[in-house]
């Protein structure tokens, strides 16, 4: 039997706030490894069969190609310098 307590309240923020907390976008990274790697962004909601196709199980997504092969992938919240740092690890 299940008791009932006092249930704590999510927490919700809002893009602009997510954006703060995560590294502001993807130009944040794309200036860090300007003529080294091109990044893009991409809408899921309208790329569905994309998101699909690349068997991606969540967001947050990044994905690394190079000679047009999938080589690397990490997936959900990570701060700008996790991302850089493994971005570095996956460019040498």
């Amino acid at each position: 039997m299940r008791t009932d307590s006092p249930r704590k309240p999510i927490p919700h923020i809002g893009s602009s706030e997510f954006e703060d907390l995560t590294f502001g976008s993807e130009e944040a990274v794309a200036h860090e490894f300007n003529n080294r790697l091109n990044v893009y962004g991409v809408d899921v909601d309208k790329h569905r069969p994309l998101f699909q196709k690349l068997r991606l199980k969540g967001l947050p997504h990044l994905v690394l190609f190079r000679n047009g092969e999938v080589k690397a992938k990490l997936g959900g919240f990570h701060p700008k310098q996790i991302i850089v740092d493994k971005l570095e690890q996956w460019l040498k």
